[in-house]
């Protein structure tokens, strides 16, 4: 689809999609004559079909919906190249070559850091809702027929018929795990949980691929993979895969939701709106709040109704218009009909059944959705919300996110390359940046003024906030190549610019490894309990709060208390009344007692 003027939509691989691709000093294969000043690049990878597609001149550049960034990768090209080389008669053949190998190091690095210490707390189950998860999936069965499956008032697989009244998570995950699990017969407890754990480690693993395939949709292989290798390090991320959670899962399939809806704005073919529902319905059935991608497949559908509309004006052809917009709305309807069928599948709680079609809602889930959400607005209180009194919307998570659950360079880099994309995507109309941007804001800006501003709960953004931080080192590099000439402070700054990728890389990787140190040694809480055994005597009282796990725990075969040990448990989270200070007392004065 064209349209005349400054502004060309441009289908998947038709020219201005070209991508020059480069990875730790590899670059795509250039050929023709050429100086550091050319405009023509002929590289090999292409973004559907193997082969890049297209030429970059000088016009690409200006084309808000080019996939990749034509000028910041040609510098980067330029960059590589021996000084005062010229291209005439030969080509520069790397980046083709050297994808594979970086993709399966960043890939194996990943999972790596995702794996390492999986058994952290040593069969102690000291994670809440992964202590909850695990115990729900060892209790559900498998239905002997999809009509049971269906109807949730029979079902084994709903938690609610094996005793767990209160459910809120997905159950797609709970679903995978349980069916692997048996066929792999590790469906015990300890098992449950390991194996969990390991899942939610390959899904945020493969999350890492979803990363370098959006980047290179929307920058080119060289921003996919540098956003990659950043993601593969993010702190959260990895903390986030050690436990058997819906998490990890969720982004995954949000990811893939993103990845299709990329395929809606660019070429918008029929299969891009049905895999994107199908995409969207998984992440939904693994966490609600995932449903917050169904924003971007909208976006994607408006583009391309935009563009069509922006067609219209230029050639006045009514018929065409309306033929275009029936297309994006059936293709959005369809896409909204897939995406209610897979949750209905995948997470039959909601829905009463019994059959496919037995969609009235399940009273119990629909309970439930409203008591988790009085919970998360702090309408209700609730032991555990007591932290986030006082947290100031935005800034909090924010610091968060910076400091912690990226490592300040990151957190940094992150933040800046979001600002220079909306810049670019306001300023000069680079309509690659819309839905990663939209969706960034869209999510930060929700939760981050939310009641319960949990780091977990951004961890769906972190992936695009990754690829936007390689999107900005990569063009502070292309600044850097443009002022090679640079001398004085110009200089200095230049090589700051070309330091800038590598060295946020480093150290980011260097938080990463200190991080995931926790997983390689004893938990505190079992050495504490190891501590007690061996020095406060037998028969003693040991207090411990409620709405906490109390130490001793269970270790080396010693029970704290059944026999070691007189427990008395502390109330300390009723209200500060003198009631409360007299029951302390007492229950104090009776352990001393005893």
């Amino acid at each position: 689809m064209e349209d005349s003027g400054r502004y060309k939509p441009q289908e998947p691989g038709s020219a201005s999609e070209a991508e020059v691709e480069s990875a730790g000093g590899a670059v795509a294969r250039a050929g023709g004559s050429q100086t550091p000043g050319a405009q023509h690049l002929e590289p090999r990878l292409g973004a559907d079909d193997g082969r890049l597609p297209g030429t970059l001149d000088s016009r690409s550049e200006s084309l808000p919906g080019s996939s990749g960034e034509p000028a910041l990768e040609r510098e980067i090209v330029v960059a590589a190249l021996p000084a005062g080389a010229t291209e005439s008669g030969r080509r520069v053949d790397i980046a083709v070559r050297a994808f594979v190998p970086w993709l399966l190091a960043i890939l194996v690095l990943g999972a790596a850091l995702r794996v390492i210490g999986v058994n952290w707390d040593s069969n102690q189950h000291l994670h809440p809702d992964e202590r909850f998860l695990t115990m729900v999936t060892t209790a559900i069965q498998l239905p002997a027929s999809l009509d049971l499956y269906l109807d949730s008032s029979r079902s084994p697989m709903s938690p609610y018929n094996q005793r767990f009244g209160f459910y809120v998570y997905g159950t797609l995950p709970l679903y995978l795990v349980k069916i692997v699990g048996l066929w792999l017969k590790q469906s015990g407890y300890d098992e449950v949980t390991l194996l969990g754990r390991v899942a939610s480690a390959l899904f945020d693993t493969l999350t890492i691929l979803m990363v370098v395939l959006i980047g290179r949709k929307l920058y080119g292989i060289t921003v996919g993979l540098l956003g990659a290798a950043l993601y593969a390090v993010a702190v959260l991320p990895i903390q986030l895969s050690h436990f058997y959670a819906v998490d990890t899962f969720a982004s995954f399939f949000a990811m893939l939701a993103f990845y299709f809806a990329i395929g809606i704005e660019r070429g918008g073919h029929k299969r891009f709106y049905l895999l994107s529902g199908l995409a969207l319905g998984l992440a939904v059935g693994s966490k609600v709040s995932a449903g917050s991608v169904a924003l971007v497949i909208g976006l994607a559908a408006g583009v391309r109704l935009w563009r069509a509309w922006q067609r219209y004006r230029q050639t006045a052809d009514e018929p065409r218009l309306w033929m275009d917009a029936t297309r994006i709305v059936l293709g959005l309807a369809a896409a909204g009909i897939v995406a209610f069928f897979t949750f209905r599948v995948v997470q039959p709680i909601t829905f009463q059944g019994p059959g496919i079609f037995g969609i009235l809602p399940n009273p119990t889930w629909i309970g439930n959705m409203v008591e988790i959400s009085d919970l998360q607005s702090g309408a209700r209180d609730f032991p555990p919300g007591h932290q986030w009194t006082n947290r100031t919307p935005i800034v909090f998570p924010l610091t968060n996110m910076v400091v912690w659950g990226m490592g300040l360079p990151l957190g940094i880099a992150a933040w800046a390359g979001v600002v220079f994309a909306a810049y670019e995507l306001i300023w000069r109309r680079k309509l690659a940046h819309l839905l990663p941007i939209a969706f960034v804001a869209a999510v930060f800006l929700y939760q981050g003024t939310q009641w319960v501003p949990s780091m977990r709960y951004f961890v769906g953004i972190y992936p695009f906030l990754c690829l936007l931080a390689g999107y900005g080192l990569l063009a502070v590099w292309g600044w850097a190549a443009r002022h090679a000439e640079a001398t004085g402070a110009w200089r200095a700054l230049r090589v700051a610019a070309r330091s800038a990728a590598p060295v946020v890389l480093f150290l980011t990787a260097v938080w990463a490894a200190a991080f995931v140190t926790v997983y390689t040694r004893p938990h505190s809480r079992v050495e504490a309990s190891r501590w007690i055994y061996a020095n406060v005597p037998k028969g003693s009282v040991i207090a411990n709060e409620h709405w906490d796990d109390g130490l001793p725990l269970r270790v080396d075969g010693k029970d704290g208390f059944g026999g070691w040990y007189t427990g008395i448990e502390l109330t300390n989270y009723d209200e500060d009344t003198p009631e409360k200070l007299d029951k302390l007392v007492q229950k104090l004065a009776a352990g001393k007692s005893s």
